[in-house]
């Protein structure tokens, strides 16, 4: 049974991982943590974007320790019907799959 079609993605380097959300969000952390600048904020709620222009610098937050604002990389993984990504203006593309694809290079 084919699940998904992913012919038309040029990956470069040749692979294409799945995982589920929370799984991918854990790889993230671990990551993060080898830098000591790092921090992650799990349950905080995005509020607003910091921008200069359209460049986005981190996001307005609220979390348990108080807020926090700026960050050279803030991942926004809230989901399906992201605040984040409204936020940031960018458009979601439904084509009706039970699952969601992230891609970067």
């Amino acid at each position: 049974m084919r699940l998904a079609e992913f012919d038309g993605l040029p990956p470069s380097y040749g692979f294409v991982a799945m995982m589920p959300q929370w799984d991918f969000l854990q790889f993230l952390a671990e990551k993060g943590r080898k830098y000591r600048s790092s921090s992650c904020s799990w349950g905080a709620e995005v509020v607003g974007l910091l921008r200069d222009g359209w460049q986005v610098l981190g996001a307005v937050s609220r979390t348990h320790d108080g807020p926090r604002n700026r960050a050279p990389l803030t991942v926004g993984a809230d989901g399906r019907h992201s605040t984040v990504r409204a936020l940031a203006g960018l458009t979601r593309r439904d084509i009706g799959a039970p699952i969601d694809v992230l891609w970067f290079e």
